[in-house]
């Protein structure tokens, strides 16, 4: 699909990038939402700390431009749709086909076009969406629309003849002047042209071998009833029908040939006896045979054209280079030569085929002076990356040197919003949240406020990951969401001079897009230690008992 008219130029694989960052997921709606407020965060963002001026304006423009071009994509396409059901059967009112084929005309709108054989079915197909839309306008439910839509669109298109204009409607249905015309042996000789020209006449087509059916042999046919033709008998009748084809060639110059080589077997193949039935009629001599048919053939013709035929293509000009000799030459050389990326792509498989370990498959050599913080001072290393270098070196050699990610697309579960990973990285971000917030504003964790403030922080959190994650219902989101934070403060000071408050959020544990089947509510402690230096530790248990982590907020 193709954009509105813009100023900059953007390739498909970049749109097509900066929709999947998008993260639709499902529902209708979140075209819309996720576009709107992807423009509006990109008015907002903030240059990076080394990044130039004019690098993040270019960034930020192209990235402008790139969401504009979704959205002149999407939003009439979405406009002309109606309403249908989700992926799970749920929603969508009665539709008719008239407004699925105005929607599937809105979508054919942002096509290419394309030229000769697309051009024509592109064309046949508007047009019956046309009547569709302006007389299927019952409604129905939306599997029967759809198929009721099918149904009108199940066309014929002509192939585009060769040599053809961009506005040529292709080759006829009939038989006509100036094109070929391909029919069968029962069909064949009723359009009464000159020149006639049969092809495949061979011994094993032309009446072909005669061989008997390898489920049901004759003698089970001839036991089962009259109905069953036997292999003589289909013998004869494909006999009768190349007689009654020919007979109604009457006045026509007929060109029979044959097919010499197998290629799928690598063997010769000798002609069909009509061949030499042809040709003793031709010469009036019954006594000629299939030598003789040979030496009147002369020589078997190819894709290579003769040496003293002129080419007709650029095809015959390659052949005639390449098939002149005794032997066929090699022309892959010339063919890489005159095609570099060719020439790269073939040598990197034969590498890889080859077997031997190196970039071809995979090898990666070492690079210290880039990758090494030790050698490389310019290189800036997170306690994250360390972490990650010491717990898995493949998986720091894939995130953090090779910038290799697992897709992130969105799934869809009934019975859950958030996997374990999100879901505890939206706790982190409340309590991190909270505790700054409550530090900015000098609020106690006694106070009252300290829990409202909890509350609202958590209705913010919550509000931007469903902006970033589709919820698949309202029941899967009140099973993963925290919906009651609840603080008790408790000062005590222990051993150590420390005080230690305790910060129990409940999380529901409902499922189901209605919020049916409820279950025992699990409890959440969180401790807070608030140490001189003034930095505080939160340590937060998930949902589920078995997964824990650990965040320094300052």
């Amino acid at each position: 699909m193709r954009p509105g008219r813009t100023r900059l130029y953007h390739a498909p694989a970049e749109l097509a990038r900066r929709f999947r960052g998008l993260r639709i997921g499902w529902g209708r709606k979140r075209y819309r939402s996720q576009i709107r407020s992807a423009l509006a965060g990109n008015e907002a963002i903030d240059p990076g700390k080394w990044e130039r001026r004019e690098a993040f304006e270019r960034r930020r423009v192209q990235a402008e431009g790139e969401l504009r071009a979704l959205r002149s994509i999407l939003f009439p396409t979405l406009k002309a749709t109606p309403a249908i059901p989700d992926r799970m059967g749920e929603g969508g009112a009665p539709v008719s086909p008239a407004e699925l084929a105005r929607g599937l005309r809105a979508f054919l709108r942002r096509a290419p076009k394309g030229d000769g054989a697309d051009l024509n079915a592109r064309e046949r197909i508007n047009h019956v969406l046309e009547r569709v839309e302006a007389t299927l306008r019952r409604r129905t439910d939306f599997p029967a629309a759809v198929t009721i839509l099918r149904r009108h669109l199940q066309l014929r298109v002509r192939a585009a003849g060769p040599g053809a204009r961009p506005d040529d409607p292709g080759a006829p249905w009939s038989s006509e002047g100036g094109h070929l015309h391909l029919s069968d042996l029962v069909h064949g000789g009723y359009s009464g042209r000159p020149a006639i020209f049969v092809v495949g006449a061979d011994a094993e087509h032309l009446p072909g071998l005669g061989a008997q059916d390898a489920v049901l042999l004759d003698s089970d046919r001839r036991v089962l009833g009259e109905g069953l033709a036997t292999s003589s008998e289909l013998l004869r009748e494909r006999m009768f029908r190349f007689a009654a084809c020919f007979a109604r060639l009457r006045g026509a110059a007929v060109t029979l040939s044959y097919r010499a080589w197998d290629a799928t077997r690598a063997r010769s193949i000798g002609p069909s006896p009509v061949l030499l039935q042809a040709l003793r009629l031709s010469q009036g001599n019954a006594q000629l045979t299939f030598r003789d048919l040979h030496e009147s053939l002369g020589r078997v013709v190819c894709r290579v054209p003769a040496a003293d035929r002129l080419p007709l293509d650029a095809e015959d000009v390659w052949m005639a280079a390449i098939g002149s000799g005794d032997v066929m030459r090699h022309g892959v050389d010339r063919v890489r030569a005159a095609f570099p990326r060719l020439d790269a792509g073939l040598s990197l498989a034969l590498a890889r085929a080859e077997g031997v370990p190196g970039p071809a498959h995979g090898v990666i050599g070492a690079r210290p002076q880039e990758l090494d913080p030790r050698k490389n001072q310019s290189l800036v290393v997170s306690a994250s990356r360390l972490e990650g270098l010491g717990a898995c070196p493949l998986r720091y050699l894939h995130q953090s040197v090779l910038r290799i990610y697992p897709p992130d697309d969105p799934d869809l579960d009934p019975d859950r919003w958030l996997n374990p990973l999100r879901r505890g990285g939206l706790l982190h971000e409340v309590f991190e949240t909270c505790l700054r917030e409550a530090r900015a504003q000098t609020i106690k964790m006694e106070e009252p406020a300290f829990e409202a403030l909890a509350v609202q922080v958590l209705g913010a959190c919550v509000e931007r990951m469903r902006n970033e994650v589709p919820v698949p219902g309202e029941g899967a989101l009140r099973a993963c969401v925290v919906q009651r934070a609840e603080l008790s403060t408790r000062d005590h000071v222990d051993t150590h001079g420390r005080k230690e408050a305790r910060l129990v959020v409940e999380c529901s544990a409902t499922s189901g897009f209605d919020g049916s089947d409820s279950r025992p509510s699990s409890m959440m402690p969180v401790k807070y230690r608030s140490p001189a230096n003034g930095s505080a530790d939160v340590k937060a248990a998930d949902c589920t008992p078995r997964s824990a982590s650990t965040r320094s907020v300052s």
